[in-house]
């Protein structure tokens, strides 16, 4: 490819006035790779006791005109809704959907379907709510939705589909191919009339480097007649699934909540609730096979929610490391707990509590979901009592940790609280809430009452958390092109810009000599923020220039390839 005399004189200008930023760039690398050999290979291997864990974590509240979050009813109907749970795509992370059990067909009695939504702005605005198809006459009813979002942007819901009595159930998994807007589509995972199934999740393999990228993992838990955790596995974006296997031995009805995440080269882990703690079994195949669980934690009391598991896939210095947070009776009322492990699953960290109000105060801190980004900061969401009258009044809260769980910043994201109520054992408070992290978006999803009476509805919060000196009020005067994210990186990076007006915007990659090496973008675009994923898989390490182009302006910024 020829290169004009222009193009090498503005990358040459261009290089010369980001010296001084190449320069930081380099010692940024060179110390992330001095921290990353001081990594311990294990986490400590202290004995987990039931009446024991770490309170030796460092916890702050955030600073709410920092983060910039902001809150948004997105299923907006009168009737109940609750279970939320959302995903960022990663090919786009402006494209998000979030779905939920919804009662609006039916209370007394009640009538579960599945309502969702999906935003194209990273979560600022969310189109109007909508209900999954009845795809099959036998089974009309859903309930326990999961969203799950593979490389090519296509999203899946994954739910129990019950008949009339709400007792039969199979999986049932919907893909979107339009980035969200509908599911036309629909699969079996486990057929009707297998056992009573319930609590599904789903989950797709993303990373780059694992041999079962773009697979998906649909877990449950079978009720009877012989309990326990089941996961089946489907490489062909949900049309086919292979037939479930079980992966906890123990089959009594004892064992529930099960949720599973996937590690950078394609481990497989799954976690669940067992009648004497935490327990996790891993996969290395691709889930065609689980070794023995793992007691992560005993615990003194079984609250009202499930453990969730994270595993940061990204290029950060704990890249590998597996999350899982629980709540927890042992100090008297329930706790959000925390522990990790740094060797694959083989040894785990104390149990450290997150919620930093004070112990013992009977205050409950209930349902925690917890996601880790692609620079490998923990986000934590969870119901807390501490801020009503007498510990009966909710609002949602996140605990943000920068540093691999050893402090966490925590603060409200619900500027309101509620008292929980409903109209009936069939409609409940909801067994989850969700959070999902990526490109520097946070969106969290919970049910919120705050209208009063029986209207639950679904609230979304969002922040940005890319690390910009630029401010929200600057961005939105003027086209910017902000700095990757992360930086420097090693297999991909999120590069992110806001157009002030729409515009025909190209986003070009160039090495040092000046050479085009990939055009990211090249097409009208509206105005607002964009996101787009780099995953450079056949060039050098080194420095790239990364350069936004629109017709009354140009911008160009630097990054730094790892290899």
């Amino acid at each position: 490819m020829q290169v004009s005399r222009h193009t090498i004189q503005q990358i040459i200008s261009d290089m010369q006035l980001h010296l001084y930023r190449i320069a930081l760039i380099i010692l940024t690398a060179v110390c992330v790779q001095g921290i990353r050999a001081q990594v311990p290979s294990k986490v400590s291997t202290t004995p987990r006791l039931d009446n024991r864990y770490n309170e030796n974590v460092t916890r702050r509240a955030l600073d709410s005109s920092s983060s910039r979050a902001s809150e948004i009813n997105i299923s907006n109907d009168p009737s109940p809704q609750n279970e939320p749970f959302v995903k960022i795509s990663r090919k786009n992370t402006n494209r998000v959907v979030a779905a939920w059990r919804d009662f609006r067909t039916g209370i007394s009695p009640a009538i579960r379907r599945i309502g969702y939504s999906h935003s194209t702005d990273g979560g600022r605005t969310w189109a109007p709510s909508s209900l999954l198809r009845q795809f099959d006459p036998l089974h009309p009813r859903a309930s326990d939705p999961c969203v799950t979002v593979d490389t090519d942007g296509n999203f899946y819901i994954a739910t129990i589909s019950l008949d009339e009595r709400n007792l039969d159930g199979k999986v049932l998994v919907f893909r979107s191919t339009d980035q969200g807007v509908s599911f036309d589509t629909a699969f079996t995972a486990s057929p009707a009339g297998s056992g009573g199934e319930d609590r599904d999740y789903i989950a797709c393999d993303v990373s780059q480097s694992s041999p079962f990228r773009n697979t998906l993992y649909a877990c449950w838990t079978r009720i009877h007649p012989s309990g326990g955790i089941l996961l089946a596995r489907s490489s062909d974006r949900a049309q086919t699934w292979s037939v479930p296997v079980r992966v906890s031995s123990d089959t009594s009805r004892s064992v529930g909540g099960s949720s599973l995440a996937i590690g950078p080269h394609g481990e497989l882990y799954l976690v669940w609730i067992g009648a004497n703690g935490v327990w996790l079994s891993r996969s290395r195949d691709g889930g065609i096979s689980f070794g023995n669980p793992i007691s992560i934690s005993g615990y003194v009391e079984r609250g009202a929610g499930w453990p969730s598991i994270a595993v940061d896939i990204s290029s950060a210095q704990r890249r590998g490391f597996v999350y899982v947070t629980w709540e927890d009776f042992r100090n008297g009322d329930l706790d959000i707990f925390l522990a990790h492990s740094s060797d694959g699953g083989e040894q785990w960290s104390t149990p450290q509590r997150i919620n930093s109000d004070p112990t013992q105060n009977g205050r409950d801190q209930f349902l925690t979901s917890i996601a880790v980004d692609d620079s490998g900061y923990i986000h934590v969401l969870f119901y807390d009592t501490r801020d009503g009258p007498d510990g009966s009044y909710v609002r949602a809260y996140i605990a943000v940790s920068e540093d691999g769980g050893n402090t966490f910043d925590e603060r409200a994201i619900g500027t309101e609280m509620f008292r929980p109520s409903a109209p009936n054992s069939a409609v409940r408070f909801g067994d989850y809430i969700s959070i999902d992290s990526w490109g520097g978006k946070t969106v969290a999803v919970w049910m919120d009452q705050r209208l009063g009476g029986w209207n639950q509805e679904i609230f979304a919060a969002v922040s940005n958390r890319i690390p910009d000196s630029t401010s929200d009020e600057h961005l939105l005067t003027q086209t910017t092109l902000r700095q990757n994210y992360s930086n420097p990186f090693s297999w991909r990076t999120i590069i992110s810009f806001f157009l002030s007006i729409e515009s025909n915007a190209t986003l070009k990659i160039f090495d040092l000599l000046g050479r085009e090496v990939e055009t990211l973008v090249d097409t009208q675009l509206p105005p607002g923020h964009h996101s787009f994923e780099w995953t450079p898989q056949h060039l050098a390490a080194g420095i790239y220039f990364y350069r936004l182009q629109t017709p009354t302006k140009t911008i160009t910024q630097t990054c730094l390839l790892l290899r």
